[in-house]
């Protein structure tokens, strides 16, 4: 299936029908959210005025993961590890918009679901450096947990406007396919360009003014994702500096979560203790209204995006 794919070009019809499932099933995600009450209130931090779905997630994560293994099977180790570990990931993120978890429960839930991961294979493996690679061993495994839960929480920090997160993971999705498909890296290319046709099919109930949302189901498993992707794409050169190019792609989750340790550090409360201080809250403080800062997001992602496929062609070329 993946040299036909491949072979023949079917990157569009990929993006299609992912688009076309997500879209069909987003409709059922609303109504599955009202009907076991997975409700986001309005709160002093929150943007909508009324209780909305947090029920995006729910169909989201197994239409990429049924899409993936009907385009590239049960045989690769590495797709199966991801998609194990984001089955524990999408579960907690569930259990957390139903019951509202405590933060060190989430954690564990991220924390399995990276382990999953890892076991499977898909590890930071060394650094280059100019004096030479430098094999980072025993640090591979935590490393590689630390980069992916925070990812995860990175996408699920950002999470706070109609339509923001949602977006960046489109955008990022479709760089990583085109540093993937520069590499030839044939499976981590679909994996991505699944991920961006869900995703954008979602975007269109999620999109200002927003009728259903992504919950922690979504964007912890859509950030879960795209660590992994980043991982695997720098899998094959066993090399930090390859990830630094996709870290460039995610540069404002990023920016935003370690703004996030910081500020809250700094003032003496609980990093999973919510606040205000995103950076799209600054934007709003600004005097910007919540679409024009997701659009202003979305473009700096895309110009980011281009930046690291630029990087990345000159790296991997």
């Amino acid at each position: 299936m993946i040299g036909f794919l491949a072979q023949n070009n079917y990157t569009i019809g990929v993006f299609f029908i992912a688009f076309l499932c997500s879209a069909l099933l987003t409709p059922f995600s609303l109504y599955l959210g009202k009907k076991f009450k997975l409700i986001d209130y309005p709160s002093a931090r929150k943007h909508h005025i009324k209780p909305i779905p947090r029920s995006g997630g729910l169909l989201l994560f197994p239409v990429i993961a049924i899409f993936s293994l009907f385009l590239m099977g049960t045989g690769n180790r590495e797709l199966m590890g991801i998609l194990l570990g984001g089955t524990v990931i999408w579960l907690t993120g569930i259990l957390d918009d139903r019951f509202t978890f405590r933060a060190k429960y989430k954690f564990l839930g991220q924390f399995i679901g990276a382990l999953i991961l890892v076991l499977s294979g898909v590890l930071i493996k060394g650094i280059n450096t100019p004096w030479g690679y430098v094999d980072l061993d025993g640090l591979r495994h935590i490393l590689t947990i630390l980069w992916i839960v925070g990812i995860s929480n990175a996408i699920n920090f950002i999470d706070g406007l109609d339509g923001l997160a949602g977006g960046v993971v489109i955008i990022s999705s479709v760089a990583f396919v085109i540093l993937a498909e520069g590499r030839g890296l044939t499976e981590v290319s679909l994996l991505s360009l699944v991920i961006a046709g869900a995703v954008s099919g979602f975007l269109l109930f999620n999109f200002p003014r927003a009728k259903i949302i992504l919950g922690d189901s979504g964007s912890l498993t859509l950030g879960y994702l795209l660590g992994a992707l980043s991982v695997w794409g720098a899998l094959k050169r066993t090399t930090i500096s390859v990830l630094v190019v996709y870290a460039i792609v995610l540069a404002i989750p990023l920016f935003d979560i370690l703004y996030a340790i910081i500020r809250r550090k700094i003032n003496g409360v609980p990093i999973s203790q919510p606040d205000k201080g995103h950076i799209h809250h600054r934007l709003l403080d600004l005097g910007l209204t919540p679409t024009q800062t997701v659009v202003i997001l979305y473009c700096i992602s895309i110009a980011l995006a281009v930046i690291a496929v630029y990087i990345g062609g000159r790296q991997f070329g």
